[in-house]
């Protein structure tokens, strides 16, 4: 529901939709289930934004900012002023993407996280650019990273354990009976 100066208006949107922000006028929604609105199917998975100021004037405009394939999943978003900072996880990695808004599309540019782990979004600020995240695997500690929307930078890394020089974090996939690839690391 949304409070207008005429009193609540219900917003029409899937009840099972997850309410994960909004970017500007767009209301950031994760769908729980299939979404059909106009000539249009979103997938149960995706991630999409709504013209709120469109609805509120009788336009239903909806579109897929992030849509998982079989191997990949939405984990997370953030808003920044200029664009929005997607975790998602591809093959049981954490990967981060940014998505500006382009006329009637969302146009990506993946983050150059490292490999062979896992990607925590941690904050970020819709007034500026900036937003960080945090990043570890087996042999890296946690480490915090500050991004721009340009580069990333660490900030600062917990400390280290043992030494890691030299050793590599692999990954593999075991082929179960039933013929699913299930994924490892070494």
């Amino acid at each position: 529901f949304l409070f207008t100066t005429e009193g609540l208006r219900r917003i029409e949107v899937p009840s099972d939709a997850e309410f994960r922000g909004m970017h500007g006028d767009d209301v950031l929604l994760y769908l729980q289930s299939d979404w059909a609105t106009g000539n249009e199917t979103f997938n149960s998975g995706s991630l999409v934004s709504f013209d709120l100021p469109g609805f509120l004037a009788g336009r239903t405009l909806v579109r897929t900012i992030y849509q998982p394939e079989e191997r990949t999943s939405f984990v997370s978003v953030m808003s920044a002023k200029d664009f929005i900072v997607v975790s998602t996880m591809e093959n049981v990695q954490g990967r981060l993407t940014i998505f500006h808004s382009e006329g009637d599309k969302w146009m990506e540019d993946p983050v150059p996280v490292p490999e062979f782990g896992t990607v925590s979004l941690v904050s970020s600020d819709d007034q500026t650019d900036d937003y960080f995240f945090s990043f570890s695997n087996p042999v890296t500690p946690a480490t915090l990273y500050y991004g721009d929307g340009s580069k990333i930078t660490v900030l600062k890394k917990q400390k280290e354990y043992f030494n890691s020089e030299g050793i590599e974090v692999n990954q593999y996939e075991a082929i179960s009976k039933d013929g699913t690839a299930i994924p490892y690391f070494v």
